[in-house]
């Protein structure tokens, strides 16, 4: 069975598949998660049958190959630095950058289905966060806003920094609509992603992610001013 499944690919498919829904669920939940997610991509890589002929792909990848040599780079600075222990430690921190284009490029690609899946799961995963924060929230000040008095944004329950919080929930809201107008969806599914990119995009006005809100407002004017083009071009 397992021999099949390698045989066919769809072991270093579904290894891949895994890594990106640990890493979704690491970046809404744990560090843990996103840490070990690069690890399960590289597994993904080395179980893909046709690894050598995927290597030519990797280096023809200018993308992954920028990622490569920045973390080079970092290596590199391990011979002028005095802080060994800092280089060490930024080193480990940096893995990803070499990790995740090797997993990508090097991986059976994930099906159409399985992409949307895990799309799914961010945009559902980092609109519930939000509407948990956001609940917690009211609950514990009344209704009052004691941390925008003193310009302060309020943390994820999770504990995500309001910042890059701020940023998932505007992607949540935009992919969200993306991909509720995919063919392929069932109703109940294409319902559900909308409601939770409603979900992401109140919890960024009601709580002010300033940087968030940035973020969305920035996506939906480049929106607006391509259908625009696109609506001249047509003409």
């Amino acid at each position: 069975m397992l021999a099949d499944l390698y045989r066919s690919g769809r072991l270093s498919q579904y290894l891949l598949w895994l890594a990106c829904s640990a890493g979704v669920v690491g970046l809404l939940a744990t560090r843990a998660l996103v840490a070990l997610s690069p690890g399960v991509g590289i597994l993904a890589a080395l179980a893909n049958p046709d690894l050598p002929r995927a290597w030519q792909h990797y280096f023809r990848n200018g993308a992954a190959l920028r990622a490569a040599a920045l973390y080079l780079l970092v290596l590199g600075s391990g011979f002028y630095t005095s802080n060994v222990a800092g280089w060490q430690h930024e080193l480990f921190r940096l893995l990803p950058w070499l990790a995740v284009p090797l997993a990508f490029a090097l991986a059976v690609p994930l099906s159409g289905r399985q992409r949307l899946a895990v799309g799914s799961l961010f945009v559902v995963g980092a609109s519930g966060v939000g509407l948990a924060t956001l609940g917690h929230y009211y609950l514990s000040t009344g209704g009052s806003a004691p941390n925008f008095m003193q310009n302060q944004s309020v943390p994820a329950i999770t504990r995500i920094f309001h910042i890059h919080f701020g940023v998932m929930l505007a992607l949540a809201a935009c992919w969200g609509v993306l991909l509720s107008k995919e063919l392929a969806l069932p109703p109940r599914m294409r319902w559900l992603l909308l409601a939770a990119a409603a979900g992401a995009a109140l919890t960024l006005h009601l709580l002010a992610y300033r940087t968030g809100l940035l973020a969305l407002y920035a996506a939906l004017l480049a929106e607006a001013l391509y259908q625009l083009l696109a609506r001249r071009q047509l003409r």
